[in-house]
């Protein structure tokens, strides 16, 4: 084939592969916009639809379930603790009641402590001998028994007032027991009624929300891998320009570096174009396949997509009337519950008042029968001693001797009445330590600060079930708009898959321009070797473009560039970092 033909032929071919490449740019371009705008519309439905899933089974949710079952469960414990609050009152009105008939019976064994001590004075005036030993003996347990008289009156003035508020609060306790009692237990199942009612509306929303937003989620990321396939189409771009580069050698022989003389010059020539044959053969072969990948990928995400539509028109398709109601019967219950809470903070603080009284007091009686015990225990030495020493009297101190005896029994009488207050204090305790516990438990101002909480959670489902009612309409125009961008992208490939199979022709053309390789010289093909490595192998950019180069070296029994590089290390360090 002459000269001229060969030029003609490369000419023709980077023409059309030229074309082709403004195509691929624009048509990649527009189909990239396409799934670019695609992707933008997802991802804002799936960050919409991600935030209601999360409002409606996340944290909001969990929120109201836990504040309402903890405002219905601390109803409930109240209601519960009613009865034994009252039982635990009872128990210590009963021993306040008992250490009363206590105090009386240590006051009168006192008051004969006095009696016994005057005797015993009027009988020590009588004595000849050792007379101002035993009146002092007198005024002595005069003394104790006066300072007896005093804690046992402090006593009695605390348990007067430990019993006035026992009863008061026990009145009140009783009354409100009677009044709210059942109030509170109603309430309590209402609210928990009411919220299950609520759980059970939200749950079929709830679940085409979750799988609306992982279906939004899953085709974003589809669309961004669809964008991400789009640069194959760069690649393929640089490969046809390296294409269209080589065939101007040809083309425009003025500024080629072909070897001058004319045959040479086909030799090299046609080499050039068999070479290019080959470039353009894998090129458009690994498009082709790729296009259809992308083809399919598209008609997945169509399919995905529209069937999220037909779940996301599923959304809230009969919630609006029903969820009012329910929403209107928590905030109802509530609006009882605050109620009974106030009337249970009044009772609670009456029995607060009761408890503060005995706890002091309780300190306060420990300390008494402590000290008692201690006079107790003066009074019978005391007593001893005197009996001792007026049994040396002989017969003129035979009656003190017995007024010392009768004073150690009335001694003992007050011991044994005080040793009885401490299990009755105990028992006390014990009431007490029960009725802070009921206290603590009930503890109505917790109640309250949950109910101001609870009435913001609800209004917060409410607003995300308008959210989701609105979202509805959204996915479906959204949704509609995604699926004519990516029909329009279809549409984009499947013409330019169309254009490019008109330039596969090419590739038979180029192979069969100029000599038969057969007839090319062992020199023309060394000096075809020099050319190519010189002005179109440093041009390549990617593996394929100098897996062909190189495979087509070795057809014609010439060193491959990849084997000669390896063999000079400074060159191969350069070629890395081009290729690479």
């Amino acid at each position: 084939m002459s000269a001229g033909r060969l030029e003609d032929t490369a000419a023709g071919a980077r023409s059309a592969v030229a074309a082709v490449t403004v195509r691929i740019e624009d048509t990649f371009a527009r189909v990239g916009d396409h799934l670019g705008r695609s992707h933008g519309i997802f991802e804002g439905l799936q960050r919409d639809l991600a935030a209601i899933s999360t409002q409606l089974s996340g944290a909001d949710m969990e929120s109201a379930s836990t504040a309402l079952q903890a405002i219905a469960e601390r109803l409930t414990g109240l209601a519960d603790a009613l009865p034994r609050q009252s039982v635990a009152l009872k128990a210590i009105g009963e021993g306040c009641s008992d250490i009363a008939l206590l105090l009386q019976r240590l006051v009168k064994s006192i008051q004969m402590v006095a009696v016994i001590a005057r005797s015993a004075r009027i009988e020590a005036v009588s004595l000849s001998n050792n007379r101002g030993h035993f009146i002092d003996f007198t005024q002595e347990v005069l003394d104790l028994a006066k300072s007896a008289q005093g804690l046992v009156d402090a006593c009695s003035r605390d348990q007067e007032r430990l019993a006035q508020a026992i009863g008061a609060a026990l009145s009140r306790q009783t009354q409100f027991e009677l009044a709210y009692g059942g109030g509170l237990r109603s309430v309590g199942a209402d609210l928990v009624a009411a919220y299950a009612e609520i759980r059970r509306g939200q749950a079929q929303s709830c679940d085409v929300a979750q799988a609306a937003s992982a279906g939004a989620a899953q085709i974003s990321m589809a669309v961004g891998e669809m964008i991400v396939s789009l640069q194959a189409g760069d690649s393929v771009r640089q490969r046809l320009e390296h294409v269209c580069t080589a065939l101007a050698l040809v083309d425009r022989p003025d500024d080629a570096r072909l070897v001058p003389e004319q045959v040479a010059g086909q030799a090299c020539a046609s080499l050039v174009l068999r070479l290019q044959s080959g470039q353009l053969a894998d090129t458009i072969g690994g498009f082709e396949a790729e296009i259809d990948r992308i083809g399919r990928g598209l008609q997945v995400l169509s399919a995905d997509a529209a069937r999220m539509i037909d779940g996301g028109r599923a959304l809230y398709s009969d919630r609006d009337g029903g969820m009012g109601s329910f929403l209107d019967a928590v905030k109802q219950g509530l609006a009882q519950a605050s109620a009974l809470i106030a009337q249970c903070e009044i009772a609670r603080r009456s029995v607060a008042d009761a408890t503060a009284i005995f706890e002091g007091t309780l300190t306060q009686f420990g300390r008494t029968i402590a000290e008692l015990g201690e006079a107790v225990a003066d009074i019978i030495l005391v007593g001893m001693n005197a009996s001792l020493k007026a049994a040396h009297l002989g017969t003129e101190g035979h009656a003190l001797v017995v007024i010392a005896n009768e004073l150690g029994s009335t001694a003992k009488d007050i011991s044994g009445s005080a040793e009885l207050l401490k299990p009755i204090l105990d028992k006390i305790g014990e009431a007490a330590a029960s009725l802070r516990d009921l206290q603590q438990h009930g503890d109505t101002a917790q109640v309250g600060d949950l109910a101001p909480t609870i009435a913001q959670v609800v209004q917060d489902i409410g607003g995300g079930n308008a959210q989701l009612f609105a979202l509805r309409g959204r996915l479906s125009t959204e949704g509609e708009q995604f699926g004519q961008l990516i029909r329009a992208a279809e549409e984009r490939l499947r013409g330019f898959a169309h254009e490019l199979r008109g330039v596969k022709h090419l590739v038979n053309d180029l192979a069969a321009a100029g000599e038969p390789v057969a007839t090319i010289g062992q020199a023309d093909r060394h000096g075809f070797g020099e050319l190519v490595r010189n002005e179109l192998y440093p041009l390549y950019t990617m593996a394929g473009e100098r897996d062909v180069h190189n495979a087509f070296l070795r057809q014609l029994g010439l060193a491959p560039v990849v084997e000669i590089a390896a063999a000079a290390p400074a060159d191969a360090a350069a070629d890395d970092v081009l290729f690479f």
